[in-house]
């Protein structure tokens, strides 16, 4: 099948015999990409032919329902404990994933039906089955660990597919709207708790809530993909996500003088930034005054930055200019020596099996801080520890090494003529912020799994887009089944009005 084309119709001038016509007009292709038509300028969407498909107002309040439900109840509240509870019998937190699931399926059936063909999917499920099964076999099917592994890791699989419902709503960017102000609002909620109302004095001690962090995870790769996603096409909404992300930084990094957060989140916006200033998008009358404006928020953040390590910018609200003032150096900071010194035990621990097959889902290992924990602080060797040697150097490849290429190329190579961004570039700067944080402190948590969920499937979703554009890399790609199917479908919707 062939994208939808549209002749236009017959005009007669003035006087001109109503038989005879002017000549037919070139057809106009109409192309559906659900996910790039939203984040173009509407002046190139128009040019293209490009569309979204239209509005689904049901989709994107289901999506928003299950989030607003998801995001306090399970990752703000790390609340297994309501699996005690029961609705009908089962319990409430895999009643939403059941849900998620079923209306799904129910609303998209044909995207995941041509998701599953997918090379990259297959290898995906068949290394989550690997992980599962060699767990199964090492701490048995009825294992408690191996369910909780499962229970953060189901995470991704929920935020791919609200993520979806956002896309295929048409109204992907009140979706990232809603998510922004839900994260937010819960941020708040749970430094209200820690700070007792706000009576703790941040500057002279920490305040923590554990749950802060997953729902931070997930805001900071949230809302770094709607910059980059809307940055380009609207300065109202650029504004908007700037300064939710402004919020959380402070919420969430300052507020807690944590570094690993602050690592993560000021690297983040700095990519954000970068991205920004080399998005094709970013051209054209008007757009280089915005570039200018991008370089300078480039800098600025660069000194902000700078001025709260050394202690000189508020010093009120936090403790991270003492807490890196204190640090002379890396491994000789206290906090990350005993990182340190319990990744190395970990890896003392693996037994010569275990560094080929890993230890599976529920595998756990005693810390030298004194508990046992399913992953250690520098959580990208979590991948080792789970799965051994060949699911970790395939983890680092897809996950860590080949987007930081692409990204590196998309940033520093020469900008692309057509108005089309590398989906890298989009999805980039929120990727290797969390990269960072694994191999700092985290981010093998449900926030952050669902989080990586809603960004795999843009990240897909523009993939396909671009092929189907025609703008990219490869202009001549044919359009896959799925995006054909779709545009047939819009053909026929549109010649019955």
């Amino acid at each position: 099948m062939t994208p939808a084309t549209f002749s236009a119709p017959t005009v007669s001038r003035p006087g001109q015999d109503a038989t005879e016509s002017l000549p037919p007009q070139p057809a106009v292709v109409r192309r559906y990409v659900p996910a790039l038509a939203q984040i173009l300028p509407p002046a190139v969407v128009r040019a293209s032919g490009l569309v979204s498909g239209g509005h689904r107002l049901v989709r994107l309040l289901f999506a928003c329902g299950l989030f607003a439900i998801i995001l306090p109840m399970e990752i703000g509240y790390e609340s297994e404990l309501f699996v005690s509870r029961r609705i009908f019998g089962v319990p409430p937190h895999y009643l939403l994933t059941a849900v998620a699931i079923l209306a799904a399926l129910a609303m998209d059936l044909r995207y995941y039906s041509w998701l599953v063909t997918r090379a990259i999917v297959l290898f995906g499920l068949a290394c989550l089955a690997y992980v599962l099964a060699i767990g199964v076999l090492r701490h048995g099917a009825g294992s408690y660990m191996v369910r909780s592994d499962l229970y953060i890791i189901r995470w991704f699989f929920v935020g791919f597919m609200l993520m979806r419902m956002g896309i295929s709503s048409g109204l992907l960017r009140w979706y990232f709207a809603f998510m922004a102000v839900t994260v937010l609002a819960v941020i708040l909620m749970l430094d209200f708790q820690s700070t007792l109302g706000h009576q703790i004095d941040t500057s002279t001690k920490r305040a923590v809530s554990w749950s802060l962090y997953p729902v931070s995870n997930c805001g900071t790769i949230m809302i770094s993909l709607a910059m980059m996603c809307f940055g380009p096409r609207s300065r109202r909404w650029v504004t908007f996500f700037a300064v939710c992300f402004g919020l959380l930084f402070f919420a969430a990094s300052i507020r807690t003088s944590t570094r690993s957060l602050f690592i993560q989140q000021g690297l983040c916006f700095g990519l954000v930034l970068s991205a920004l200033a080399r998005d094709p998008r970013m051209k054209g009358r008007g757009q280089q005054l915005r570039r200018v404006g991008v370089a300078f928020s480039l800098i600025g953040v660069a000194v902000l930055v700078r001025q709260i390590v050394a202690g000189d910018l508020l010093a009120g609200y936090t403790q991270l200019g003492d807490r890196f003032a204190n640090s002379s150096g890396l491994l000789s900071d206290g906090t990350m020596l005993a990182r340190v010194n319990e990744a190395e035990d970990l890896l003392r621990s693996l037994k010569a099996d275990e560094w080929v097959f890993g230890t599976g889902l529920g595998g756990m290992f005693f810390t030298p801080l004194g508990y046992w924990t399913n992953t250690p602080h520098i959580a990208v060797l979590g991948w080792l520890q789970k799965g051994g040697m060949f699911i970790f150097a395939a983890v680092l490849y897809l996950v860590y090494l080949r987007p930081l290429i692409g990204l590196t190329a998309a940033i520093l190579g020469s900008r692309r003529r057509s108005a089309v961004p590398p989906p890298v570039l989009v999805v980039g700067p929120s990727l290797m912020g969390w990269a960072v944080l694994t191999f700092v402190s985290g981010g093998l948590d449900n926030g952050s799994f669902l989080g990586l969920g809603g960004l795999v499937a843009l990240w897909m979703q523009l993939t396909a887009d671009e092929k189907v554009a025609g703008m990219g890399l490869r202009a001549t790609c044919r359009p896959t089944a799925w995006h054909a199917a779709n545009s047939a479908s819009l053909a026929s919707g549109v010649a019955a009005s």
